[in-house]
């Protein structure tokens, strides 16, 4: 626990919860070590708490001298990094649904060592700016320090999230939490010099495609040049056992949240989308297993 003053209560900040299982002898004593991350711009006189088992599992016979006398910190703001991006590489190509490995540098351009743990965000954009309409598709987590003018390389592989198909470039935004204190928070993000184009297969009026899914998984295909006024029945016939579900949708990409037809079995291994009257155009359509026995993604 983390507190202004002698006091412990709500104010406080819970810097973490450490279980512990086992046996403890009677006399016998236990030591834990952490490495803890503070929350960022705090300074000045703290006082630090352990509580021993602080939700009183263990039958006591006082269990009032559970909390340890403070300790008295110091908390000083560290001087400023530099953090940005150098690189990024990104496939020529990505197909909805399946993994797709992009990789960038980040680069601390101060003579401060960067420390603490932080967050870089990796985004599908229509150009070389990052806004809130851009597509989220990755986080990366690290942590630990970042010598001065040193470098990293993270590779994020992650299954591309249902976007509209059309190129893109990759927007990497490194820290973008602001965990780190930095002299400069607006060179953070940078831009792929190259595009990458976004695609799904097609699937052919009356000829059956067979593929396969793990758990977890979704794969998503087009149906072009489908003709109008007509009636057309999208199926899904699953593996034995298998939990499945199924959406089809007309002139954008579908989603489990934004489709037009589902199946009416969901969660059954088999599924059917009837369009009863279809639109000239091109209809998306997607599958997703929730459950294949014996099979699990990651």
């Amino acid at each position: 626990i983390l507190s202004r003053d002698l006091v412990i209560d709500p104010s406080d900040r819970l810097l973490e919860y450490r279980p512990h299982s086992g046996v403890l002898s009677g006399g016998a004593n236990y030591t834990e070590t952490r490495s803890i991350a503070f929350p960022a711009g705090l300074t000045g006189e703290y006082k630090i708490f352990v509580i021993a088992d602080k939700n009183n599992y263990v039958v006591e016979s006082n269990d009032a001298n559970n909390t340890s006398a403070p300790l008295t910190v110091d908390l000083q703001l560290p001087p400023p990094a530099e953090l940005n991006i150098t690189n990024i590489t990104v496939p020529p190509t990505l197909s909805l649904g399946d993994a797709a490995g992009i990789e960038w540098t980040v680069q601390n351009s101060s003579a401060n060592t960067s420390s603490g743990v932080w967050q870089d965000s990796i985004y599908l954009s229509a150009d070389q700016t990052w806004d809130s309409g851009d597509f989220l598709i990755g986080q990366k987590q690290r942590s630990g320090t970042l010598a001065a003018f040193a470098t990293y390389t993270e590779t994020l592989t992650t299954a591309v999230p249902p976007v509209e198909l059309g190129t893109y470039y990759v927007i990497v935004r490194t820290d973008s939490r602001n965990n780190i204190r930095e002299s400069n928070e607006t060179n953070n993000i940078g831009a792929s010099t190259g595009q990458t184009s976004v695609s799904v297969p097609n699937l052919t009026l009356g000829q059956a495609l067979n593929t396969s899914l793990i758990t977890g998984q979704e794969r998503f295909y087009s149906i072009f040049n489908t003709p109008g006024d007509e009636t057309m029945l999208v199926t899904l016939t699953g593996q034995a056992g298998s939990r499945n579900e199924h959406y089809t949708k007309y002139g954008s990409m579908v989603s489990r949240s934004n489709y037009e037809y589902q199946g009416a079995n969901q969660g059954g291994a088999n599924q059917e989308n009837a369009v009863l009257n279809t639109t000239a155009g091109s209809y998306y359509t997607m599958a997703r297993a929730d459950f294949v026995p014996g099979s699990f993604s990651g």
